[in-house]
């Protein structure tokens, strides 16, 4: 309901094709998701994460470029350069961070979609002629996913999206403690506390 729920609600009003570049910054268990229905659908999937962990998981989950913004001096320019000559067709940021949601409006391309997931109570820094006046982009709001949505899901994974992929670590529930080091510690994507499990 949560990752893959949040992310293919934004990804429908977001209207991304197979036939389109995505942009997807953060690859937490949230970004992940994304780049696993967005692959799943034949889109080109760039993706930009600080973390190696999870940068590594994103290539395993599918994602055609995995970018480390703080080992990138031009960004925007690596992320053009993967995209093509116009840019990005359409963004998704899920990391809650206005600088990344900022790299979002920078490498879209004219006309470009952007649909914001992560939440946070700062927000990018916009320019408004460059982004909205001369790009004349879109920007979409999406909040978690609809019920009528579960069905569509539910038939993705019997078509062969793997859900089970984005688990990198099961606990049982006496390992309570250490699941949640081992996630906010940063070596994992997404962590399952299974009570049957010794």
């Amino acid at each position: 309901c949560d990752l893959f729920g949040t992310t293919y609600h934004a990804i429908k009003r977001a209207r991304i094709t197979g036939f389109e570049t995505v942009l997807i910054t953060g690859q937490g268990p949230v970004g992940l998701s994304a780049t696993m229905l967005c692959k799943f659908i034949n889109a080109f999937v760039i993706a930009v994460e600080v973390n190696p962990a999870r940068a590594k998981h994103a290539t395993s989950l599918g994602a055609d470029v995995v970018l480390n913004p703080e080992s990138e001096p031009d960004l925007v320019g690596r992320i053009q350069e993967a995209a093509g000559p116009t840019g990005v067709d359409v963004a998704i940021d899920c990391s809650a961070n206005p600088v990344a949601q900022t790299l979002c409006l920078d490498a879209l391309r004219k006309q470009g979609r952007m649909a914001f997931v992560g939440v946070t109570k700062g927000g990018p820094a916009i320019n408004t002629q460059h982004h909205f006046i001369l790009k004349e982009l879109e920007l979409i709001g999406s909040w978690y996913s609809r019920p009528e949505e579960f069905a569509e899901l539910e038939a993705m994974t019997r078509r062969g999206l793997d859900v089970d992929a984005l688990i990198t670590h099961r606990f049982g529930i006496e390992q309570a403690q250490t699941a949640f080091d081992t996630f906010f510690g940063g070596s994992a994507s997404k962590v399952i506390l299974d009570p049957s499990q010794v």
